[in-house]
């Protein structure tokens, strides 16, 4: 007896989504300024991103000459100089049109053949993490190097305004204590 298997979709990019702020602390258009979506290459040698977007969720189309260095970061911001002021970094490409879902939605990275390269669709319930939900926190991969569709795969960033163009987590993810009583 054969057993059939279930249908998947792979996808071979190395570049892949890392890090989104999809609801910053506060309200109305100087929140969603904040809004930014990073990207990580996992490879070691650079990624040429002319051509490609960011299709779903916001809208952008990398210019020409854009690069990827291996093992390096890009962030796509709503407002790069909103970005800038909230944060201090001031690398953000942008500004991408629309915005990005505070309920969740899904988010699609394609090559400039509009091939999808990768792909995740975060969310606030499941087994998604709560705090980026307008805690100030970002919804951040706990290991770059890790697929971007699995929710288990994702955590909230340690840190408010999340970590645009750096580490997620530099020193490691926080080791949860247990207390006994």
């Amino acid at each position: 007896m054969t057993e059939a298997l279930e249908q998947r979709i792979m996808l071979d990019s190395t570049v892949v989504f890392n890090e989104i702020m999809y609801h910053p602390k506060g309200t109305g258009a100087a929140s969603d300024a904040q809004e930014y979506v990073e990207l990580y290459n996992q490879m070691g040698v650079p990624v040429d991103l002319s051509g490609w977007s960011l299709k779903s969720g916001v809208d952008f189309t990398f210019d020409e000459g854009t690069i990827l260095a291996g093992g390096g970061h890009l962030v796509i911001a709503a407002d790069p100089a909103a970005l800038q002021a909230a944060t201090g970094f001031g690398g953000a490409i942008g500004p991408y049109s629309g915005h990005l879902s505070n309920s969740g939605e899904k988010l699609e990275l394609d090559d400039k053949t509009g091939r999808v390269m990768d792909s995740v669709s975060y969310d606030t319930k499941g087994d998604w993490p709560v705090a980026p939900d307008g805690s100030g926190v970002s919804l951040a991969k706990a290991n770059p190097n890790t697929a971007s569709a699995p929710a288990a795969n994702w955590v909230a960033s340690a840190q408010v305004g999340g970590t645009p163009g750096a580490v997620n987590f530099p020193v490691g993810l926080p080791t949860p204590t247990t207390t006994i009583n």
